[in-house]
């Protein structure tokens, strides 16, 4: 599967104006390219689980893991998302405008 990869990475490097690299390079880096943050974290946990969660593929299904990937990547995001409105809001809270007296 690797030696795969590395020659779809050669041919899209090494002949970039072939039909074909073409045709891949519009079916997976520009696909990739129009991604939301949402996805890449999904993606991130889904490829963990499924390289390292054969206990958990063993206990249940396929559908189970991408279940499970997809609710831990929107716990992770909604983490995300108050961590950074708690540090807008503390950041606020200190950050004061200097004033100028008038003479």
């Amino acid at each position: 599967m690797t030696g795969l990869f590395l020659a779809l990475i050669a041919i899209l490097r090494a002949f970039p104006d072939v039909p074909f690299a073409r045709w891949l390079h519009g079916h997976t880096v520009q696909q990739i390219a129009s991604w939301q943050r949402s996805h890449f974290v999904f993606a991130a946990i889904f490829l963990v689980l499924l390289t390292a969660g054969q206990g958990l593929l063993a206990l249940g299904s396929y559908d189970l893991m991408v279940v499970f990937a997809w609710d831990a990547s929107l716990w992770m995001d909604g983490a995300f998302v108050v961590a950074l409105l708690k540090a807008r809001r503390l950041g606020a809270k200190f950050h004061r405008t200097p004033t100028r007296s008038t003479p």
